[in-house]
């Protein structure tokens, strides 16, 4: 029998608490770390919160106890009104099943490396407008070239020139998520200006990709086997022509794709956005980079096994992401009551694990708040001498992001084909970043571009 009382905070927090909390988690929650222990309870006006702050505990979750959590309450108030009920993001057992495996193709990495070449000519045309000396938002830079890339892959179309709700969708839905904001904790009903915009936004993001939805339908009702592209779009209207609207209508579809729109917009683009940023404030590592990028691709544009040998690249990509996971921390609640270290956890309760805690972790890396790409180097193998878990921006376990492979590539793509035509300095000195669905830059972050 467990017990009911781990280590937490003498008083429930409320939501003028909570706003302080969210304002500036990347300090309190390691500060709560350092005074309670690994296993921190607070209590909420939404229930009690877990904190588990040791790579043991996402194993249980994640992996030991996966069927015995679900995403829970939370995770359905914020995306369900964003991505409908019919996503692989809001989907559980059998139907979580059958999405993940209509989807798995698209990322496995076969298909992936059939993506490089748009990768890298997106990255190459994006870029032409920079000028020298020129001041950019890299942030918004990589947005923009994230959507892009997403597009093509996704939808096998440029969508560049029909963007504008796609935008304007992430950047309400930036707003409305917010957990510093005052906005976050008010009910979706209420007719409060950021209220009003998501629902404009999101209204406006489904009439486009259902748009999408019918003129692919009738592109395939035109065009022989042989000539249909095999973007997942195509797939999924392929099902439903083939099985009938029951098993894939026009919302199901319009759902997984919005999720997968806008969740890899957002984490491709704050990982690229990151990894520059950190570029740009240490050019040596970028200088090495780009050598190492010129040595192994020369003036080509890469493949997936070229991509395999950028192994530097992949040191300070894996660095960046510890230090600026997009996806800062993971949240569950128990199916079941159930036990972690001995301590009862209630159906009514949240699991948060939070992943940027975990990956500054001393116990873990030697100076942890330092940019050292080189330890990802060498004759020790980090991953291998800390516990699973110690390392998870992509999460873990049955419910690993589906994306890694894809994002992975990207990552270093685009990277490479930025560095090979300009280096960068910061403009933006300091940064904070701010919570909402991803771990997002207050403000702009500034660079100045040079060409090589």
């Amino acid at each position: 029998m467990g017990s009911d009382q781990p280590p937490g905070l003498s008083a429930p927090l409320g939501i003028r608490n909570l706003l302080e909390v969210y304002r500036d988690p990347f300090d309190i929650f390691p500060d709560w770390n350092d005074k309670y222990g690994d296993f921190v309870k607070i209590e909420t006006s939404k229930g009690p919160h877990y904190l588990l702050f040791h790579p043991s505990y996402f194993d249980q979750v994640l992996v030991e106890d996966f069927e015995r959590y679900g995403k829970g309450t939370i995770q359905e108030e914020i995306f369900e009104p964003i991505t409908g009920s019919n996503s692989l993001l809001l989907s559980s057992g059998d139907q979580w099943h059958e999405r993940r495996e209509m989807m798995q193709p698209a990322f496995q990495r076969e298909q992936v490396a059939t993506y490089v070449d748009t990768m890298a000519s997106y990255t190459e045309d994006h870029i032409q407008s920079w000028t020298a000396k020129q001041t950019v938002a890299i942030d918004k830079e990589m947005t923009q070239l994230s959507l892009a890339i997403l597009g093509q892959t996704l939808f096998g179309e440029d969508i560049r020139n029909r963007d504008g709700p796609i935008r304007e969708a992430g950047e309400a839905i930036a707003d409305k998520t917010d957990g510093s904001s005052i906005n976050f904790y008010l009910p979706d009903w209420l007719p409060t200006p950021t209220n009003r915009q998501f629902d404009s936004a999101i209204e406006a993001f489904d009439r486009e990709l259902e748009q999408l939805i019918r003129e692919r339908e009738e592109a395939l009702q035109e065009s022989s086997a042989s000539t249909v592209g095999d973007d997942l779009l195509t797939k999924f209207v392929q099902i439903r022509q083939r099985e009938g609207g029951e098993v894939m209508d026009i919302a199901t579809i319009r759902d997984n794709l919005k999720g997968l729109v806008l969740g890899g917009r957002d984490t491709a683009a704050l990982a690229l956005t990151y990894t520059l940023y950190l570029l740009a404030q240490h050019p040596a590592v970028a200088d090495q980079v780009y050598r190492e990028c010129q040595e192994v691709l020369g003036d080509e544009q890469p493949d997936i096994e070229a991509l395999a040998d950028l192994e530097y690249t992949d040191a300070v990509i894996n660095e960046s992401l510890r230090l600026y996971p997009p996806v800062y921390g993971l949240f569950r609640e128990p199916r079941e009551p159930t036990e972690i270290e001995g301590y009862n956890i209630s159906t009514n309760a949240t699991v948060v694990l939070p992943v940027f805690a975990v990956q500054r972790d001393e116990r873990w890396y030697e100076d942890p708040d330092t940019f050292d790409p080189e330890r990802w180097r060498g004759t020790s193998d980090i991953k291998a001498e800390n516990p699973n878990f110690a390392y998870c921006p992509f999460g873990g376990g049955p419910n690993v992001c589906i994306g890694e492979t894809f994002a992975k590539a990207e990552l270093k793509t685009a990277l490479a084909a930025i560095l090979r035509e300009w280096e960068l300095r910061p403009v933006t000195e300091e940064f904070e970043r701010a919570i909402a669905i991803t771990a997002q830059p207050r403000e702009e972050l500034l660079v100045e571009v040079t060409e090589r």
